[in-house]
């Protein structure tokens, strides 16, 4: 499941940067300034790669909490900035979201998985 996470985040990472890059359309700004997603893609796919490689790399809690962590702002932070865009939700902008929900559909599934147990670390646990 890790390893699927990692690819849909790495699938992720491409789509921003096609945004930024302009090849995708996601809206037009309501204000009628330019909005400049070259920068907006770029660290957003880099947030992204960045993920993909630590899910494949390391198996540590901390990167599946980072990783779900990612994918609840930039859920939000999409819905925060509908009144923004025109339209407000773009067939690209929804796309690029499913893969979002997955991963974060997957981490949880993760984190609870393999969640420590409470007896066997910490205070009172047996050595």
């Amino acid at each position: 499941m890790r390893y699927l996470a990692a690819a849909l985040a790495a699938l992720t990472a491409v789509l921003y940067y096609l945004i930024g890059l302009e090849v995708l359309w996601v809206g037009d700004s309501t204000g009628g300034e330019d909005p400049g997603l070259l920068g907006f893609g770029l660290v957003v796919g880099t947030a992204f790669l960045v993920t993909a490689a630590l899910l494949v790399l390391t198996e540590r809690r901390w990167v599946l909490v980072a990783a779900g962590l990612l994918q609840v702002i930039v859920l939000v932070g999409y819905v925060a900035a509908a009144g923004i865009r025109d339209p407000s939700f773009a067939p690209w902008g929804l796309v690029v979201k499913a893969p979002q929900l997955l991963i974060l559909l997957i981490v949880a599934y993760l984190l609870v998985r393999h969640a420590p147990s409470r007896t066997s670390h910490g205070i009172g646990a047996a050595s």
